[in-house]
């Protein structure tokens, strides 16, 4: 038998388990990329609005960091500053989860060790995986430069690069997760260690594009040689829609094989179910909390509340810290206004106006926090671990709600570290007297009655049908930052964004508190908590 044998088969048995979340993750990607082109052309019509734009992102640092080093007046430019950073984390996280998912999570709940025993290779599972994720990104590829053959705005060699660069970042996170997988016993621990270097790679190529040399004309940027040091850096460094470069893509595809290969070569160095870095023994005795539900769901979710803690935090001082520059930056902006416009507000000042948008935009992105904490009822039922506890004093009731309840006071916790952060950074660094820092604070517990319906939607779900919370928790929480928050800004329907409990918001300072508003959407958490409650104590447990 060869290290290879079965992975056809195992290919297979990981298509039919993906067969819901792959394809809408890719939906997702392409609508983001692609779906937005034609709204983009239709708002930058004209040579001085795409002039505009570019001028004002090309000298800005802010805009470097998070649209990349713009390169001269086009649409395609824009197309390049306004979403690549979002396919990007799309494909890149997909990719990596795609890797741990059919490798590490398989090890962990003891079903790599029973397929091992019969006709299948030692290389095989982590085969699949990659197979998979090439076939995944293959696939988003082709549906990108598909949609833009339909778009004579947009330069079509420069779509195919922009396709080819967003794809060919997904593998180099594929690599990064082949590693990772054998790196730590777990499998958040594998994703977390991809999501670090993910981190990482923005990071770098941020700082080396807000480094990078302006251009005599104020319409591009050179980056800086940091950004060569950042697999990300290089995605944008293909510069599609300009120069169309070939040698970035060649680094991200040899940055996949690469790291592949070291996967491979780490997996024959460690046994089944371990792992290079091995876990360090827990404590001979469990401290008094762990003696309750609470205490234990609050020790599953410790180091998730810290990871999006971090978030919470950094977003809350990122915002404080660019108000101004945002200020002098896109008050001119034409997409950003209608961004602002669809506060609804007309008295409200500038500043009011970005404190009302930005924070429940913030939101809906770190409500991954949630999704994250409230997948582990699934993890912890299919495991066999909640069978076992049940057969003890254990009632499902506060099974249920030690988890859902941890989760909704995590939120409340970060959006209040969100606030202060953000409230004592502006007041540091604005110099100014338009806005109240204390409005800041406000701003972000306003977002809390939204949090509790999405958590509680997630639970109801749970409930219902347990082990569909994955691809449905993930789902949502894409539509809800992705699609929902920039549906305003592409004309889309209406309809689109009340799908979001999120769009429920009161737009907090720029217009007055609804309380209704606020107290209608803690009504609804609570009654799906409720009936999520009386349905799951009904319904059987699954361990598959």
């Amino acid at each position: 038998m060869g290290a290879f044998t079965g992975t056809g088969r195992l290919l297979k048995l990981a298509l039919r388990r993906d067969r819901i979340v792959l394809p809408v993750t890719i939906v997702i990607a392409v609508a983001l990329v692609a779906g937005s082109a034609p709204a983009l052309a239709e708002v930058y019509n004209t040579p001085a609005a795409i002039n505009s734009y570019v001028a004002s992102g090309a000298s800005s640092a802010v805009g470097r960091v998070f649209q990349g080093p713009i390169q001269g007046a086009t649409l395609g430019s824009i197309l390049i500053a306004e979403v690549f950073l979002f396919g990007a984390i799309i494909l890149g996280i997909m990719s990596a989860f795609i890797i741990t998912r059919h490798t590490r999570h398989n090890e962990e709940l003891g079903a790599a060790e029973l397929l091992g025993a019969g006709v299948v290779g030692r290389s095989a599972p982590l085969s699949a995986a990659v197979v998979l994720a090439l076939l995944a990104n293959g696939v988003t590829v082709i549906a990108l430069y598909a949609s833009f053959t339909l778009m004579p705005d947009f330069d079509q060699i420069g779509s195919l690069y922009m396709s080819l660069a967003l794809g060919g970042f997904g593998l180099a996170m594929a690599g990064v997760a082949a590693v990772t997988a054998q790196l730590s016993d777990y499998w958040r621990g594998a994703n977390l260690l991809a999501m670090a270097a993910l981190g990482v790679f923005f990071i770098v190529r941020g700082f080396g594009d807000v480094l990078g040399e302006l251009s005599a004309d104020g319409l591009s940027v050179t980056s800086h040689w940091l950004s060569w040091l950042s697999p990300m850096g290089w995605a944008y460094l293909v510069l599609p829609y300009a120069d169309n470069r070939v040698m970035p893509l060649l680094l991200l595809g040899g940055l996949f094989v690469v790291l592949t290969a070291i996967g491979y070569a780490l997996l024959y160095r460690r046994d089944v179910g371990s792992s290079l870095f091995a876990s360090r023994p827990g404590r001979a005795r469990a401290s008094a909390l762990l003696s309750g539900t609470w205490g234990l769901a609050a020790r599953l979710q410790w180091s998730n509340l810290l990871a999006w803690g971090a978030g919470f935090v950094v977003s809350g001082i990122l915002i404080a810290v660019v108000v101004n520059d945002y200020q002098q930056t896109f008050q001119e902006n034409e997409i950003f206004r209608q961004l602002l416009a669809s506060t609804g507000s007309t008295t409200a000042s500038f500043l009011e106006l970005i404190i009302a948008l930005m924070y429940p935009l913030m939101a809906t992105f770190l409500a991954g926090y949630a999704v994250a904490a409230l997948i582990k009822l699934s993890d912890e039922e299919t495991s066999g671990r909640l069978e076992a506890l049940l057969a003890t004093a254990t009632d499902r009731t506060r099974w249920l709600w030690s988890h859902v309840g941890s989760t909704m006071i995590g939120s409340v916790l970060l959006f209040a570290a969100m606030g202060v952060t953000g409230a004592l950074g502006f007041a540091a660094v604005s110099g100014t007297t338009e806005v109240d820092p204390s409005m800041i604070w406000w701003a972000s517990l306003i977002i809390v009655p939204a949090m509790l319906v999405f958590i509680s939607g997630i639970a109801l779900v749970y409930a219902l049908w347990g082990r569909w919370v994955k691809p449905f928790a993930w789902t949502w929480y894409a539509y809800c930052a992705f699609i929902g928050s920039f549906a305003g800004i592409f004309s889309w329907p209406d309809w689109v964004t009340k799908l979001s409990p999120f769009d429920y918001t009161p737009a907090y300072p720029s217009d007055t508190v609804e309380w209704s508003i606020l107290a209608a959407l803690v009504a609804v958490a609570v009654v799906m908590s409720l009936v999520a409650t009386v349905i799951f104590r009904q319904r059987d447990i699954t361990t598959e």
